[in-house]
């Protein structure tokens, strides 16, 4: 689809007085641990690194889009209607990416605790958290009097779920054991990803992820996810480094 069409289809949207939704991609899991991975994996790759599972060209609109409106002098921050349009903009570009697999970038998923490749930078002991710490309070909520052992898991890389048991709608997820070394020309970059801290109730969880897309490219977060409507989501998430 040409930029052109693009911007008709989006000013039709606009004029009907409707907003693009973003697919959501089905699963078939059953198992509670590969169905919170799979769900936040797909939000992570969508929301969390920077809309960076877009095809380039559909990137590149939308630079030259704000190139165009701001003629290069950038606001500190963007109107309501920037985000906005963005947010629409995006949901097109989405769904026009869903399932159709030549467009997908890829991710590869590191299951190795041998790899150089860190999680959240974590403190080892809870108690080297102090009094009112985000992080702290998250893991007394989710998994009082187990404070301790809920760290060693966000501390933990995973391993009971592997990149084919993914269901992904808009983005490839491969093995990094299979495909190292990882190079910027070979995918979009690598992901590791912890265990999860359920709490008692089983409807929210604790998290963490690194995410490394170059030598001085990364970050790591801690996610709080909640489970809605028979899908997990992300509902807060805390940076604990970045490169």
């Amino acid at each position: 689809m040409r930029p052109v069409t693009t911007l008709l289809l989006f000013a039709l949207l606009s004029f009907a007085g409707c907003e693009p939704k973003f697919r959501q991609c089905p699963t078939t899991h059953t198992d509670p641990i590969k169905q919170l991975y799979n769900d936040v994996l797909i939000e992570i790759i969508e929301k969390q690194l920077g809309r960076g599972y877009l095809p380039d060209e559909d990137r590149k609109f939308v630079w030259r889009h704000f190139q165009e409106v701001y003629a290069g002098n950038w606001p500190n921050e963007p109107s309501h209607h920037d985000s906005v349009w963005l947010h629409n903009q995006e949901a097109i570009f989405h769904n026009r990416l869903f399932q159709d697999s030549a467009r997908f970038k890829t991710y590869y998923l590191n299951t190795s605790s041998q790899s150089i490749y860190q999680i959240a930078d974590l403190p080892n002991r809870f108690s080297a958290y102090a009094p009112g710490s985000r992080i702290g309070n998250w893991i007394k909520a989710i998994a009082p009097q187990q404070e301790q052992a809920a760290l060693d898991s966000l501390n933990s890389v995973q391993n009971s779920i592997q990149p084919d048991n993914f269901q992904l709608c808009t983005a490839r997820i491969l093995s990094y054991e299979e495909h190292r070394p990882y190079r910027p020309e070979k995918g979009v970059g690598v992901l590791t990803i912890s265990k999860i801290v359920f709490s008692k109730t089983q409807n929210q969880a604790l998290l963490a992820y690194g995410w490394h897309c170059g030598s001085k490219c990364g970050y790591g977060e801690v996610l709080f996810v909640e489970k809605l409507g028979g899908r997990w989501h992300i509902k807060q998430a805390i940076g604990t480094w970045i490169s």
